[in-house]
């Protein structure tokens, strides 16, 4: 299966770029920030019903 994302990435864009070592970093920073943001919204929600 990775082998075939590979062969697209590369055909799909410029074939002397490669994209792949590219992709996880962002999917890896993409899966903090949204977790991050969760994280964020869930303490307001605490601090908000404590304040009541």
């Amino acid at each position: 299966m990775k082998n075939t994302q590979t062969t697209a990435a590369t055909t799909s864009a410029n074939p002397n770029l490669d994209i792949t070592p590219l992709i996880m970093p962002i999917s890896y920073s993409l899966a903090t920030v949204i977790v991050l943001a969760g994280l964020g919204a869930f303490l307001r929600q605490l601090f908000n019903l404590g304040k009541d």
